[in-house]
């Protein structure tokens, strides 16, 4: 475990809890749910947490989250491309500020 280690202790905790303070749903799951919506972004491999997977999509269910991760998503801009990736963090800009 090591971001994982988040994840990991999140799991460890789900073990004995529905949520990751106990069996109510608290403000702690409604701040972390987003940190985890990237997971896959993250290399998270989500089977390897079972008890964090099923908080996650039992979080990923409830409408009130859905309709905010909506109006998150319509907000978002979206990811950059390779090519402006470069320009902005690789060998371009180096090259721009080098000279």
């Amino acid at each position: 475990c090591d971001w994982s280690s988040d994840v990991c202790s999140s799991d460890l905790r789900l073990k004995k809890n529905k949520y990751i303070v106990g069996n109510e749903y608290t403000i702690t799951d409604i701040a972390i749910f987003p940190w985890t919506r990237r997971w896959d972004k993250q290399g998270i491999v989500m089977n390897d947490f079972p008890d964090f997977k099923r908080w996650f999509e039992m979080i990923s269910e409830r409408p009130a989250v859905q309709r905010g991760v909506e109006v998150l998503t319509n907000l978002r801009k979206p990811e950059m491309n390779a090519k402006e990736k470069e320009q902005l963090f690789g060998a371009t800009q180096y090259k721009r500020r080098k000279n």
